[in-house]
C-alpha cells in the first residue's frame, strides 16, 4: 500500500465535503464548516495549508437527520454515532477507498479519510448547572477513552501487553459497574438535557478535545442560527452567521498566523493514511 501524501488527503477530504454538502442542501440540513476548517474558510479562503481534515457542526435536528438520513451519491460510508460497534459520540462520514492505520480505532472496522461532524446541543443559561453538566460528561468521556486504549492493546502481538489491557478492563469495569456501552448511552443522554434552541447558550458537548481540562465552549444558540455560503477550494460550503464569535472564542484572534513550529498536521501526525 501507498502512504497518502497531505495534498491527496486534503484533496479526499474535499470530495467528501462537496458529497455531504450537496446532500445537506438537497434535503434542507443546516451545517457550518467549524474549527480549523472554519479558519481556513475566513483566513485561507479554503485549507489552512498545514490542516489534514475538515470538521463540520450541526444543530442538534440537522445532526440527528442527517445521522439517520445521509445517503452518498459517491459511496461514501456513514459511522453514525447510532451504529453499534462505534466508539464516539458523533458522527463520521468516511472515503472507504483508503485506509488509515492507526494507534486507536473509533470503531471496530478500518475507515479510510473521513470528516467528522459534530453536534451543537443546548446548555443550561444557569452557569452552575452547564458546569455540572460538563462535570458528568468529563466523567464518561474519561471512561470511553480508557475503555477505547486498553480495547486496541488487545489487538497488540505482545502477550503481556494484551494481559495488562485485559485486566486494565476489568478493573474499570467493576471499578464503575458498567461498560461501554452503558456510558456511551449516559454521554448521549446528556447531550440530550437542554433541547436546541430552547436556550440562550449552546457547546459542542461530545467534541472531547474542545471540553477536557476544564475547559468549557460556551456560545450564544443565536451563533447557529443562520449560516451563509463562504469560498472553500474551488468551492462555497456553509458557516454559520456567528463565525467570529465562536473562533474567537475557541481561538482566540484566529486571523494571526501561528509560527512555524506550531503550524503541524494533527490528524497525521497520529495517523497513516494508505491507499489501498
Amino acid at each position: 500500500m501507498r502512504k497518502m501524501t497531505l495534498q491527496e488527503i486534503q484533496t479526499v477530504n474535499l470530495e467528501l465535503m462537496k458529497d455531504i454538502h450537496a446532500f445537506c442542501v438537497k434535503n434542507n440540513i443546516h451545517y457550518s464548516l467549524a474549527y480549523g476548517s472554519l479558519i481556513g474558510a475566513v483566513r485561507h479562503k479554503g485549507f489552512i495549508p498545514w490542516d489534514d481534515d475538515i470538521d463540520i457542526m450541526m444543530p442538534r435536528p440537522d445532526f440527528e437527520r442527517f445521522s439517520h438520513e445521509y445517503k452518498s451519491e459517491k459511496g461514501y460510508r456513514l459511522s453514525s454515532v447510532y451504529d453499534n460497534d462505534t466508539y464516539i459520540n458523533y458522527t463520521r462520514v468516511y472515503d472507504n477507498k483508503t485506509l488509515v492505520v492507526c494507534p486507536a480505532k473509533a470503531a471496530k472496522q478500518d475507515i479510510g479519510v473521513w470528516i467528522d461532524i459534530y453536534p451543537i446541543d443546548g446548555i443550561s443559561d444557569d452557569e452552575s448547572e452547564s458546569t455540572e453538566q460538563f462535570q458528568r460528561l468529563r466523567h464518561y468521556t474519561g471512561l470511553v477513552m480508557r475503555w477505547r486504549k486498553y480495547l486496541h492493546c488487545l489487538s497488540k502481538d505482545s502477550i503481556s501487553l494484551k494481559a495488562k489491557a485485559y485486566i486494565r478492563l476489568v478493573q474499570l469495569w467493576l471499578a464503575n459497574k458498567g461498560t461501554f456501552a452503558f456510558w456511551h448511552q449516559q454521554i448521549c443522554l446528556i447531550c440530550r438535557e437542554q433541547q436546541f434552541g430552547t436556550t440562550q447558550r449552546c457547546s459542542s458537548l461530545v467534541c472531547m478535545e474542545a471540553n477536557r481540562d476544564n475547559r468549557q465552549e460556551v456560545f450564544p444558540t443565536s451563533d447557529f442560527l443562520q449560516f451563509q455560503l463562504m469560498p472553500f477550494e474551488d468551492q462555497q460550503f456553509y458557516v454559520a452567521s456567528g463565525y467570529d464569535n465562536i473562533l474567537t472564542t475557541i481561538f482566540g484572534n484566529y486571523m494571526q498566523i501561528p509560527p512555524k513550529d506550531k503550524q503541524v498536521s494533527h490528524i497525521i501526525h497520529l495517523w497513516d493514511f494508505y491507499w489501498t
